[in-house]
């Protein structure tokens, strides 16, 4: 990608409103692990998972990738925007 389509890109992005809803705690409970032994598995805090689930917080792509590898599902089957619309 040429830096003028880079540009582009983030022009675009910081221009849109977005969240993600989240179903890792479908998956954690069907493996019925505990907030704690996730966390521990992906090296983050039981609090960190809590807030993911009660989505207070979007976690970092490097640990969505985590996430989705964990439980063997795509990223999108966990991780799904909301909305995607124009500021």
């Amino acid at each position: 990608m040429t830096d003028s389509g880079s540009r582009s890109f983030l022009f675009i992005h910081s221009r849109l409103s977005y969240s993600f809803s989240s179903r890792e705690k479908d998956e954690r409970c069907k493996v019925k692990w505990s907030q704690e032994e996730l966390g521990r598995l992906l090296g983050v805090s039981r609090q960190a998972i809590n807030a993911i689930e009660r989505e207070k917080h979007d976690p970092s792509l490097q640990l969505a990738f985590t996430i989705s590898k964990v439980f063997n599902l795509p990223i999108e089957a966990i991780f799904m925007p909301t909305n995607l619309e124009p500021k």
